[in-house]
């Protein structure tokens, strides 16, 4: 009788555990949670068949390709850049931009390296870790943008989803160009950093105390104590892959202006569609109101031209560096 209750209580504890287990590691064992996770696109866009494409190289020499989309409007208030998500690309961009664009801004929207239509480089396959490949191909299209015959001299904003937000975190902290930006839906750039994140919801976990002194450890957390741009985070409220507490730890820690806009009923990337007409209003508001034209800093390494040799159709243009001609 006593082995019976003995291996009872064996598979109470054991049921417990493997609960426990579930709930912190958060296995996706079925499609509902493959749907739900972060570095997995929800839908793709089909190409506008308007635009300039453009193809430029980054410092370390890999070639991405871009489009350049005119204003809808005589005057131009600035030039806003897509970052895209994990496994998407840079037509993702236009359900958040292209109302920017009937509102004075011009929009530059590319392809990550091994996404899209850029080069693919061996060992490059897309992670949910933000790299510095990630930040080297960013960059690079943020200087572009600075000296790009539609784009120069104007104020450059980048708009971020998912990853494609962590990256525009990681990267304005430390590119002085770029002068605001938008936050949607912040990605962890480390995988132990988005297990962290998940922590900050066991609220019965001992190790929550713990995890709470040193997230400061965190890339992002470290990245936003450098932020100089205007920010504005948006979050869904009911978003399970990054919880709202350690979005909000994300914030308290930007000095500069920073926003936080909780939108309820939305999930991961889902605040465009849950809603669309306010999250319009707020991120062309919230560009006009930031991106006012002042001086590029004087430190800024701006990209060069690629020689004319090697400028076939479509324009391509090149930042500081050598490397391969275009593919």
């Amino acid at each position: 009788m006593s082995g019976f209750i003995w291996l009872l209580l064996s598979l109470l504890i054991l049921t417990v555990v493997l609960h426990v287990v579930a709930r912190v590691l958060r296995v996706p064992v079925v499609a509902e949670s493959c749907r739900r996770a972060a570095w997995l696109p929800t839908h793709w866009r089909e190409p506008l068949e308007e635009g300039k494409e453009v193809r430029f190289q980054t410092a370390d020499g890999v070639w991405l390709s871009g489009t350049y989309l005119h204003r809808l409007t005589e005057s131009s208030r600035g030039t806003i850049l897509y970052s895209h998500e994990m496994n998407g690309d840079r037509w993702n961009a236009l359900p958040y931009v292209e109302h920017l664009r009937g509102a004075g801004f011009d929009v530059f929207t590319f392809d990550y390296r091994n996404h899209g239509r850029s080069e693919s480089v061996s060992g490059g396959d897309p992670a949910p870790e933000v790299t510095h490949a990630d930040m080297a191909d960013l960059t690079a299209a943020v200087r572009l943008a600075t000296r790009h015959a539609d784009m120069a001299g104007r104020p450059v904003g980048v708009i971020g989803v998912s990853k494609g937000a962590a990256i525009a975190l990681r990267t304005a902290a430390e590119e002085p160009l770029i002068r605001a930006l938008v936050l949607d839906s912040i990605q962890p750039a480390r995988r132990r950093d988005l297990r962290s994140a998940r922590l900050f919801n066991r609220s019965w976990l001992p190790v929550r105390r713990f995890v709470r002194r040193r997230d400061d450890r965190v890339d992002l957390a470290r990245a936003a104590q450098q932020l100089r741009a205007a920010t504005l985070i948006v979050h869904g409220q009911d978003d399970v892959d990054v919880p709202l507490q350690f979005i909000r730890s994300i914030a308290t820690r930007i000095p500069s202006e920073c926003q936080l806009w909780i939108v309820p009923q939305a999930r991961h990337a889902e605040a465009m569609d849950v809603a669309a007409a306010a999250y319009r209003t707020r991120i062309v508001d919230f560009f006009a109101r930031t991106m006012h034209t002042a001086p590029l800093p004087r430190d800024a390494e701006l990209p060069r031209l690629a020689p004319a040799k090697a400028i076939p159709r479509p324009l391509h243009l090149a930042s500081s560096g050598t490397g391969r001609n275009a593919p």
